[in-house]
Formats: C-alpha cells, sequence, structure tokens
C-alpha cells in the first residue's frame, strides 16, 4: 500500500504534497462501509450455495457500485526490488498506526510512520534501495491465466462440487470456471515436469582397492 502510494504521489498534482495513511483501533471503528459491510454479509450467509464468482458480484451491487479490475499490477514482485524490508526502515512498522508520506521539490518520497495518533515523533526519510526511485517503478501485469490455484486447494474445490453438483460435475456448463481454473493447474503440473532433469549423482571412485 505504502509502494502504491508513492508511485501515485510522484504523479499527482502539483498541489498534493503528502499523502496520510491512518489505521484505526480494530473493533472500534464506526464508519459508513461497516453499515454496507454488514448487509453484505447478512445476505451471503442466507445463500445455502455460492457456485460462481458472478453471484457475489450480483449481492455487492444491490448495495454499492461494482468495479470489475481488467489490469492487475504484481506490484509485490515490483517493490521488492525497489524498496527496503520494513524490518530495515528507520521506525518499527508493526507498531505504527499512522503513515505519511511526503514529496519534496525533486519529486522524491520520503516515509514516516507514526505509533501514535496525536503526536508526531517520527522523522521522514527514504525507505528506498540505494539508487532506485519510486518514480521508475513500473509493475508487471499479472494475466489471469497465468494464476495457478495450488494442488490441495484443487482436491478441496473438486471435492466439495463432487459433493454438492454429483460425480459428474465437469457436465455441467455452468460450472466452466472450475473446469479452467483446474485445466490450468493440470497444464502447468505437467510443464514443471517436463521441464525438471533427472541427474544421477556420480559416484567416485575409491584409491582404495582391495
Amino acid at each position: 500500500m505504502i509502494g502504491m502510494c508513492a508511485k501515485w504521489l510522484t504523479q499527482a498534482p502539483l498541489h498534493i504534497k503528502t499523502v496520510e495513511l491512518v489505521f484505526p483501533v480494530p473493533g472500534h471503528s464506526l464508519i459508513p462501509p461497516d453499515r454496507v459491510f454488514g448487509l453484505v454479509e447478512k445476505e451471503i450467509k442466507r445463500m445455502e450455495t455460492i457456485l460462481k464468482p458472478v453471484e457475489y458480484v450480483e449481492v455487492f451491487e444491490k448495495y454499492g457500485t461494482v468495479m470489475l479490475l481488467n489490469n492487475v499490477k504484481d506490484w509485490k514482485t515490483a517493490l521488492g526490488n525497489v524498496i527496503r524490508p520494513p524490518g530495515n526502515w528507520h521506525f518499527q512498522f508493526n507498531q505504527c498506526k499512522r503513515f505519511f508520506l511526503k514529496r519534496n521539490r525533486s519529486n522524491d518520497v520520503y516515509v514516516k510512520g507514526e505509533p501514535n495518533y496525536c503526536a508526531d515523533i517520527v522523522s521522514y526519510k527514504s525507505v528506498l534501495k540505494r539508487g532506485k526511485p519510486f518514480i521508475d517503478l513500473n509493475p508487471d501485469s499479472i494475466e489471469k491465466n497465468k494464476v495457478v490455484v495450488k494442488k490441495d486447494k484443487i482436491k478441496d474445490v473438486d471435492a466439495l462440487l463432487k459433493k454438492h453438483c454429483g460425480e459428474n460435475w465437469k457436465s455441467r456448463d455452468d460450472l466452466d470456471f472450475y473446469k479452467q481454473m483446474i485445466l490450468r493447474a493440470e497444464n502447468k503440473s505437467n510443464e514443471t515436469e517436463e521441464d525438471e532433469e533427472v541427474c544421477e549423482v556420480a559416484v567416485p571412485e575409491s584409491d582404495l582397492r582391495i
């Protein structure tokens, strides 16, 4: 989140100098989305089964505006090459309740984290690796077809579908989402097995002979 906000700040209008991220105390926040979350959760609990992802979208659309993501970026991989690990930052990351990002005239972004809501005791510093500016950060897109689910999860999904839809669930046209998911996992598994090379361990001949 901090990396994405920092990248956005380098491209934001010039009058925006600072971004503040506030994390309320868990269980004690009273914000407008809480009511929406409660209504959505109540309706989903009344649904006996949910087979298709679109069924979630249909529920969400009753209580808000749904925006489907078409281009998802791999921020985690890209930021790993640019930002130092949070354990090496100049403040204790896990203790912070507020994070601040500030850019200067050179469009460099500096970060600080505050452990309190009302007191500012930490100074701004860079969290970047040497020679890695935020402005050059360009994460690659994640292609949906390349996302592969783990084998254990595939087994669980297959077992649930057999339980609710019968042993021949793959013959149903309305379950194409799961069929494609399992097919991608099987193809990926076959490609991995073909790429693995079996190497024989060379046993050196001993100089001692009897």
